[in-house]
């Protein structure tokens, strides 16, 4: 695993199951596209929306899946996604 893409899974990882925006990713690695192109393939369920559109522009976020009981997610507000 390249260094930019571990970077980025351990602040996926810091924040399982919630929205890390963009710009926090962006900090690691300006083609972070790239590099979350490359975690998909090695396996890692990662999701990606738009949260907000502000004169214009899309600010976005990522996700890292993990694993909990459904009771969780339904406690963070986040079966949205999952249907």
């Amino acid at each position: 695993m390249k260094h930019q893409e571990a970077e980025i899974l351990k602040l996926l990882q810091a924040h399982p199951n919630e929205w890390v925006p963009v710009y926090e990713i962006a900090k690691i690695a300006l083609q972070y596209n790239a590099r979350i192109l490359e975690l998909r393939r090695q396996g890692y369920t990662i999701l990606n929306k738009t949260l907000e559109i502000v004169d214009g522009q899309k600010h976005t976020a990522f996700m890292l899946v993990v694993e909990q009981p459904r009771q969780a997610f339904e406690e963070k507000g986040q079966m949205a996604w999952m249907k």
